[in-house]
């Protein structure tokens, strides 16, 4: 849009960010996204009746959490702020998308086809829009990647200057943000921004710290004071909890490069630009940042990247190689083919209906469950839960989080049962927590059950579980039982 009038760029916003809300589902099938959101009326309104946890508890991305918050204080109702937050963060992802474009002195119709390219490919759009962050993190990192490629020797010209020192100072403060989105893109920060303070005086580097101490500090201070902590604990949580990190390392390792692997192949052509990374200095810098923090997952948490789609490996990876596209853009050939774009272009568009539908039924199971918990379940209740979200939107009942997201206690039943036993333990555990919180009724959906034994489990530790409530056939979906502790009796070291 570089060279249009003022009208003209107003208008263009407002019909992608237009789009962006079309493209947005009106309900969310990740649980996630609700825990964020009810973070977040927690901290406009204050107290929480269902777990009686602060706001930033189980929050990984106290970043997202705010911005509900802003929401949800200037009076947009509840789920229409999670689905105009989302939306926004799709918009800011295709404007950075274009930035990045703009800072390679892409054509514009080039710019186009890498839009087309990184939406298109695999679940970008879908992952985008799933409620969660993504979106946001997806847009900040690809906006921290223009502003370093801007830096680069290739990028200066006269339509597109290397950014000035006040530009460094945007970046710092990105960069320092970043991490606050999405912790597993720390290794990213901290590597971006040393690229963009390169070749910059002392003086300078010591007021782009003096940014990144007053971006960083009111956030790392809301979290301590909310929570007690210095940082979320929502990834020791799910460490502990699928307590992977005492497996041995090659096959750790093998679970890792799977992943990464399918990954890679269903987002192809963009994962082409993989190969343009080692030749580029920064990209040589993104693939040591992806690189650290797949490490990283390897070592703790390497089924993680699997989970919701690879949600994590999105944000980790997309944004490098949207870059890497771009620099082959920039040489032309036939990735920046309109044939190519065109057909990647229609299948997306053919695919969207069928990815969907499933989305919509997940959705609709997961509130209608919440809801049927909030007309069936005795108001004096106590249930636990494994998936904390929509229970407390829509269910207004005393709920325990079994993972330990939003009950901190949790954490240490799986520190002393799940994960010095490699997981063998989780269902004593569970049993401890159901046992503590005297909880009376359970809800599980049914591929967890399959995979934790959670029901059996309970069983074999003297509970006796009646279902009052089971989900459509042929569906995943969620089981509400009656939990009655007969015999049940807490574990003993």
């Amino acid at each position: 849009m570089t060279g249009s009038s003022p009208g003209t760029r107003a208008l263009a916003c407002a019909i992608v960010i237009a789009a962006a809300y079309l493209l947005t589902p009106a309900l969310f099938d990740l649980d996630d996204a609700y825990i964020a959101l009810h973070g977040a009326e927690v901290a406009v309104r204050g107290g929480d009746r269902v777990y009686g946890a602060p706001a930033l508890a189980g929050a990984t991305s106290p970043a997202y959490v705010a911005l509900l918050a802003g929401a949800l204080g200037v009076g947009v109702e509840r789920l229409q702020a999670l689905r105009v937050v989302t939306a926004l963060g799709l918009a800011a992802y295709v404007f950075a998308l274009l930035r990045l474009g703009r800072a390679l002195e892409l054509s514009p119709r080039r710019r186009a086809l890498l839009l087309v390219l990184t939406l298109g490919s695999g679940l970008v759009l879908m992952q985008a829009t799933n409620g969660l962050e993504t979106g946001w993190a997806l847009a900040l990192a690809t906006a921290l990647i223009a502003m370093a490629a801007a830096r680069s020797a290739g990028a200066v010209s006269d339509t597109c200057p290397a950014p000035s020192v006040a530009n460094m100072y945007f970046a710092a403060a990105g960069a320092v943000l970043l991490p606050f989105l999405r912790p597993e893109l720390l290794p990213a920060s901290a590597l971006l921004l040393l690229y963009v303070s390169r070749g910059t005086g002392w003086r300078d580097r010591v007021k782009a710290i003096g940014v990144v101490t007053a971006t960083a500090g009111p956030i790392l201070l809301w979290i301590r004071v909310d929570t007690g902590a210095w940082l979320p604990q929502t990834i020791q949580a799910k460490q502990l909890f699928f307590a992977q990190a005492c497996g041995e390392l090659p096959l750790k390792g093998a679970v890792v490069f799977a992943t990464v692997s399918r990954f890679l192949i269903t987002m192809a052509p963009l994962a082409i630009g993989a190969i343009a990374l080692v030749r580029d200095r920064l990209g040589r810098y993104g693939a040591l940042a992806c690189a650290a923090t797949l490490a990283a997952f390897t070592i703790r948490f390497p089924a993680g990247l699997s989970h919701n789609d690879s949600r994590y490996l999105y944000a980790i990876l997309t944004p490098w190689l949207s870059y890497g596209v771009a620099l082959r853009l920039r040489r032309g050939g036939l990735l920046g083919s309109v044939p190519v774009v065109t057909a990647i272009a229609v299948a997306t568009c053919a695919a969207w209906p069928f990815i969907q539908a499933p989305r919509q039924a997940a959705a609709h199971e997961l509130v209608d469950t919440a809801t049927w918990v909030d007309t069936n379940v005795p108001a004096d209740a106590v249930v636990l839960v494994h998936d904390a979200g929509a229970i407390s939107l829509f269910a207004h009942r005393r709920a325990v989080d079994l993972v330990g997201l939003k009950t901190a206690s949790s954490i240490e039943a799986h520190r002393r049962w799940t994960a010095p036993s490699c997981g063998r333990d989780r269902p004593s555990a569970i049993a401890d927590i159901a046992l503590a919180s005297h909880a009376s009724y359970a809800v599980v959906v049914s591929d967890w059950d399959e995979t934790f034994a959670i029901r059996s489990g309970l069983e074999a530790h003297g509970f006796v579980l009646t279902p009052v409530r089971t989900p459509p056939a042929l569906r995943r979906g969620y089981t509400v039982y009656r939990l009655a502790p007969a015999n049940a009796s807490r574990q003993s070291g």
